[in-house]
């Protein structure tokens, strides 16, 4: 029976550790470019990213005491999500350079996280002034409630990386 007790009282402590982790999460990026650099020999101009999100915070994760505010404290969630771009494309071949005659803008729509990591991005491209090709991107990765802040992260990285690899792609469909 005592041993019953302890697996129980150790159980329950475990759940409410995962659940009550601390809620500030890193936001980091590493390119995972799947393909040949097709890029190379290519230039592009980064237009720093919009950001057009209503809600500038990055969601709430649930825990079992409710759902508590995630933050990134000192980050920059529009850097970051452009930093990441910019890192693809340097891993896809490309040159990066400022006013050149290809031209990436895009606007940040959505960045949250909760059950779900969730990103939604506009990008657009331009030559020399005109459009080539304008689409939306929308990217979800579930994040388990008891995943913690590592789990926040991974998912937030891993929609991310999606979102990323389909844009490039479309930046090299179009060249």
């Amino acid at each position: 029976m005592r041993t019953y007790r302890r697996l129980i009282l150790i159980s329950a402590a475990l759940a409410l550790q995962a659940c009550a982790g601390p809620k500030e999460i890193t936001l980091r990026y590493a390119p995972d470019f799947p393909g040949v650099p097709a890029g190379t020999g290519h230039r592009i101009s980064l237009a720093a990213v919009e950001d057009e999100r209503a809600d500038k915070g990055l969601g709430k994760k649930a825990s079992f005491f409710g759902k508590a505010p995630i933050s990134a404290p000192g980050q920059n969630v529009p850097l970051w999500v452009s930093s990441s771009i910019e890192a693809e494309l340097r891993e896809a071949g490309f040159g990066i350079e400022e006013g050149g005659a290809l031209v990436l803008r895009t606007s940040l729509r959505d960045f949250r996280a909760g059950p779900s990591a969730e990103i939604r991005l506009k990008a657009s491209l331009y030559r020399d002034g005109t459009r080539l090709f304008e689409k939306e991107y929308a990217e979800k990765e579930p994040v388990p409630v008891t995943g913690g802040t590592d789990a926040t992260e991974a998912g937030l990285l891993a929609a991310m990386r999606r979102v990323n690899v389909r844009l490039v792609y479309d930046v090299i469909g179009r060249l």
